[in-house]
């Protein structure tokens, strides 16, 4: 196979009017960029995968190009998808011309900026873009296969979202390929689970709910959905009600709907009309128990710490009284929302945690 050289930073393509400034992600034979319209007053950037041509590409690695050029142009025009501008060719390579947001991805918003902990108005907003887009795509015979945070781009301080890459992404209602074990894949499309083909539909409601409970809690409930290679995943399967509740300090309303997103048997899995409508509805996502601490949310219990030892903290009451419904609340819930002093904090119960 030939070696590829991506192109060097300060390269003009698109007739010259795109300069390549910057790297924003590099692979054996990809390479993302962010590009400025230097055309443009004042100029404006882009993001720029760029990509081997097919000569040093394996069949199925140009299959998958092809695929997702042709299926992110189709799903490209609604609000909360990343816009695929144009294609242009060279005889190196490929550039796919994006939308570019300096905020990145929404797992940075989660793990490093730590945006929606605790607030529930801006994580509702939040969600429902993504079942928007994810809506969309479905309606068209689209499905993503690679629902994430890392695929989900963000803008306007992590308001505003929009989700990226198709490369996972079938046209296919029953699927036999790409099982994988990353986490936010359901149990059917998990390594060995090959004996009869997959719903992609259904794999998708199953990761809008781990990415939910992302959002939540910052954090996963476990790295893969495989009881042989996961002990998380296994308590989960042997009492999911159980697991939910004492592992992360969610409401009761959210735990009904992450138990319907959640079920082992895709074709019970909860729709995304009657999701959505369940989020539109939901008057909180948190507990009572909700203690926040370096960007995650804990039961009272995983602390190790009696009710004594807590304080409640005005910065974290702060974030959620920005969310216009905080006035609704009753009076019995402000008292539910602390955050633990961090000398008196459990390490071992946060080190356990599943960040994501």
């Amino acid at each position: 196979m030939a070696l590829w050289q991506p192109p060097p930073l300060g390269t003009l393509i698109d007739y010259n009017s795109l300069k390549l400034v910057e790297v924003l992600r590099a692979g054996h034979y990809e390479v993302v960029y962010r590009a400025l319209d230097v055309l443009s007053h004042p100029s404006k950037s882009y993001t720029v995968k760029c990509r081997a041509k097919a000569i040093n590409q394996t069949p199925s690695q140009r299959l998958l190009h092809t695929r997702e050029i042709a299926l992110h142009r189709l799903a490209s025009g609604h609000p909360s998808v990343a816009t695929l501008y144009r294609v242009i060719e060279d005889a190196e390579c490929d550039f796919m011309i994006l939308d570019y947001s300096p905020e990145r991805d929404l797992l940075i918003q989660i793990t490093a900026v730590r945006r929606y902990l605790g607030n529930d108005g801006l994580i509702k907003e939040v969600f429902l873009q993504i079942l928007d887009a994810v809506e969309r795509c479905h309606a068209i015979g689209i499905y993503h296969r690679t629902l994430h945070p890392g695929n989900i781009m963000c803008f306007d301080h992590g308001r505003r979202v929009a989700i990226n890459n198709f490369r996972g992404a079938t046209i296919n209602t029953l699927s036999n390929g790409f099982r994988h074990g990353a986490t936010y894949s359901a149990p059917e499309c998990q390594p060995g689970h090959d004996t009869q083909p997959y719903s992609p539909m259904h794999s998708d409601i199953w990761s809008l709910g781990i990415l939910l409970l992302n959002l939540v809690a910052g954090r996963k409930p476990w790295r893969s959905a495989n009881v042989q290679n996961d002990k998380d995943f296994a308590a989960y399967v042997r009492h999911p009600s159980h697991f939910l509740s004492t592992q992360f300090p969610i409401s009761r309303e959210l735990q009904r709907l992450l138990l319907e997103a959640l079920v082992l048997n895709s074709r019970e899995r909860i729709s995304l009309p009657r999701l959505k409508m369940a989020v539109e509805n939901m008057r909180t996502f948190y507990s009572r128990e909700a203690v926040f601490l370096d960007g995650v949310a804990l039961h009272i219990l995983q602390t190790g710490r009696v009710n004594g030892d807590l304080s409640p903290n005005e910065n974290s009451r702060r974030t959620l009284k920005s969310h216009k419904s905080w006035d609704e609340w009753p009076n019995r819930r402000h008292a539910g929302f602390w955050e633990l002093p961090k000398n008196k904090f459990s390490r071992s119960a946060y080190e356990s945690a599943l960040v994501c």
